[in-house]
């Protein structure tokens, strides 16, 4: 048994692979291999009117085939170390949902992450939002 792997494919798209066995110059019947690449979205988007000095909401948009997903608040510096401290999970993905981040900081840089995942467990991109709370000055 042999495994083929095709990539440079898109996401949500319907593929068909052919295979023939070929020795030497007989040839064996053409076999076909059908299916849809999955594909996993998830928006993240700051609601503007929403952020405070200490606080701010972000809305969570799950599409395509994700079936759950997990967020957190954090530094970029635990993504890139690949840290997952404080994650929350997410399952039921039929609608937006909006989370909350309080007790922030005045003035301070947030990032928020999410990552979809399909039901058979495959992940999708981690997506990535940043915002800075206004100072107490900007606020006013």
């Amino acid at each position: 048994a042999n495994t083929i792997i095709v990539r440079g494919m898109e996401r949500g798209q319907e593929y068909t692979v052919f295979v023939q066995a070929v020795a030497g110059d007989k040839k064996g019947n053409v076999s076909t291999v059908s299916g849809k690449t999955l594909k996993l979205e998830l928006e993240l988007v700051l609601l503007e009117d929403e952020l405070t000095s200490t606080s701010a909401v972000v809305e969570i948009r799950p599409g395509g085939d994700t079936s759950k997903y997990r967020y957190m608040l954090g530094s970029m510096e635990l993504l890139e170390n690949g840290t997952w401290p404080d994650i929350m999970w997410e399952n039921d993905v039929t609608a937006p949902k909006e989370t909350q981040a309080t007790g922030l900081t005045p003035g301070e840089t947030y990032t928020i992450f999410a990552q979809p995942f399909a039901e058979n467990g495959t992940r999708g991109e981690t997506q990535i939002i940043e915002f800075t709370t206004p100072t107490a000055d900007e606020a006013e």
